[in-house]
């Protein structure tokens, strides 16, 4: 993998504006090129059941800019926007942006909220993977009296592909009480919901969408009875492609209190750091408009989502050079499969 960048970026601020002052702002531009290039032994690139690797080898370019704005509306609002433009050579030009608030209601407890447009394009990988083959055996839907056939699958990247596109809210508070210097608190809300997520699915599920959905999309990647080999039922084109909708909500919780142990007791030395960071998976789910909407929140499995919830608690001591910590992590129980 290679990357070349060139960027530059400024960030200055305006006091002399009526009623907004002081202004801060930031702009810039940047132009990326990503590329990437591999090789593989003649021997493992064909004539093996599984494997048969194909080097990869691809490149793109990105120009952007970006402009980003601060200012103060009431002594303790504030306003936080920006918006940047991505030219990707593969997939197009998109517009992605924030707009935020942050309001201190008193001297010890802020209000903040964002919303946002956000991106993600397609990596070299799914543009360029060159493929890998495997042969095996499916549930053949269109003739139930070859119930097992054998396949062959091509996995390969796809040149079509667009960016994923997110729409994401947060909304939290900050609390530091006076009755307890040091102590902070913080509630964070987040609502992240995906489109045209890019994603892949198995040969088989290509199979199934094909004759039990009639899936035109699906049936474009089945080629039946190949004419490289006569033994194969089906050989299946495989690639990603964007086609799924994804939804993560949450809650994320913090609390910190560092003290001096002379404040607690006159004489003691050192000082003492106490954390507690904790998350709340509402929802984790993913549509991929065929099979329905599936909520993973709960599913306390390698292959499934976030449990509900996740915590992580720690207790530092430090008195010069010496450092202890003590610290706990857990998550609470959950399902194999919600």
């Amino acid at each position: 993998f290679e990357q070349d960048v060139a960027a530059v970026n400024f960030a200055t601020s305006l006091h002399n504006v009526p009623w907004f002052s002081p202004i801060g702002f930031a702009f810039g531009l940047e132009h990326r090129r990503e590329s990437i290039d591999g090789n593989v032994d003649p021997q493992y690139q064909s004539g093996w059941s599984v494997g048969n690797y194909l080097a990869t080898s691809g490149k793109y370019d990105v120009t952007e800019g970006y402009f980003e704005v601060l200012v103060p509306l009431l002594d303790n609002l504030e306003f936080n926007g920006g918006v940047r433009g991505t030219d990707y050579s593969t997939s197009g030009f998109v517009t992605t942006w924030k707009t935020g608030l942050t309001w201190d209601v008193t001297q010890e407890l802020r209000l903040r909220a964002v919303k946002s447009r956000d991106i993600r394009a397609p990596n070299l990988e799914e543009l360029y993977q060159a493929g890998r083959q495997r042969t095996n055996f499916l549930t053949d839907f269109e003739d139930p009296a070859q119930p097992s056939v054998r396949f062959q699958e091509s996995v390969t990247g796809n040149l079509d592909l667009k960016p994923e596109e997110a729409d994401s809210l947060g909304l939290g508070l900050v609390y530091r009480p006076s009755f307890a210097p040091g102590l902070g608190i913080s509630v964070d809300y987040y609502d992240i919901e995906i489109k045209d997520a890019i994603s892949m699915v198995t040969a088989q599920e290509i199979v199934r969408r094909c004759h039990v959905d009639n899936n035109p999309t699906f049936c474009g990647a089945l080629t039946k009875f190949p004419a490289f080999d006569p033994t194969l039922v089906y050989f299946v084109a495989n690639n990603p492609f964007n086609f799924v909708s994804e939804r993560a909500r949450g809650l994320d919780f913090e609390v910190s209190y560092p003290f001096h142990l002379d404040d607690l007791v006159s004489g003691w030395q050192g000082q003492v750091r106490l954390r507690a960071l904790a998350t709340h998976f509402i929802e984790r789910s993913s549509d991929d408009g065929v099979s329905g909407k599936v909520d993973t929140a709960g599913e306390n499995t390698s292959a499934g989502g976030p449990p509900d919830w996740r915590y992580r608690i720690s207790a530092a001591y430090n008195l010069d050079r010496f450092t202890f910590v003590l610290t706990g992590r857990g998550l609470s129980s959950g399902t194999y499969d919600n």
